[in-house]
């Protein structure tokens, strides 16, 4: 039940660079922090929700998951190509789920995750492509920022993330997420997007610049 009101300045948190795009640069983050619970280490590991599988569980099993999780990604990529985005979604999905002990929350750890992290990647990027394709921005965004907390330089998640950012019409934080991208990664989509990005960003300050210069302008007869 104690709780405590934590402030961490830019130069301890994300910096200049921020983190894209959730975080914009030089922020300042507050957080209100609450102990629940706590166990030492010998003790069992958090309980899984109903009708989820235990972490113990989900790290026995890996080999069976991942199979499981692959025969699921490529029913959807086969979906996904014929257009039946819903069903595809739902098989994705499904793949994700494989890994979870609870809802959106990835039960594996450790060298069970880094096995696991490619195929992950994978479906999280294919079920944004489907949701990009639904009109789905705020999900789609979400699906990508995932793939962004396992592969922060993930090219595809960052240009998918950003497309999804644009839709919603949030243009630098798009910017943002693509200028994380490295160079050598960046594809003639994801400069024409950047280069996009910026086009819109200027000309929107040259409206401001615009409207504000007029009403600052002296009127006729003024001196």
């Amino acid at each position: 039940g104690e709780r405590c009101h934590v402030v961490v300045p830019p130069g301890k948190g994300y910096g200049a660079d921020g983190w894209p795009p959730l975080v914009p640069p030089y922020a300042t983050l507050e957080f209100e922090i609450e102990l629940v619970s706590f166990r030492t280490m010998n003790q069992a590991a958090p309980r899984p929700a109903p009708g989820y599988p235990s972490m113990e569980k989900l790290d026995a099993e890996l080999t069976d998951r991942l199979s499981q999780a692959l025969e699921l990604k490529d029913e959807g990529n086969k979906l996904l190509k014929t257009g039946q985005h819903v069903e595809a979604c739902r098989r994705y999905r499904q793949g994700i789920k494989t890994f979870e002990y609870r809802k959106g929350q990835c039960g594996l750890q450790g060298e069970s995750l880094e096995k696991a992290k490619p195929l992950l990647c994978a479906l999280h990027l294919n079920l944004a492509v489907s949701q990009l394709s639904q009109c789905m921005w705020d999900v789609a965004e979400r699906n990508c920022r995932r793939v962004i907390e396992l592969d922060e330089t993930n090219a595809k998640a960052r240009y998918r993330c950003a497309r999804s950012l644009e839709e919603q019409g949030k243009i630098e934080g798009a910017l943002r997420c693509l200028s994380f991208i490295p160079k050598e990664k960046k594809t003639k989509e994801i400069v024409e997007l950047t280069k996009k990005l910026k086009a819109v960003v200027n000309d929107r300050k040259a409206k401001e610049k615009s409207m504000y210069g007029q009403m600052f302008a002296p009127q006729a007869g003024e001196q």
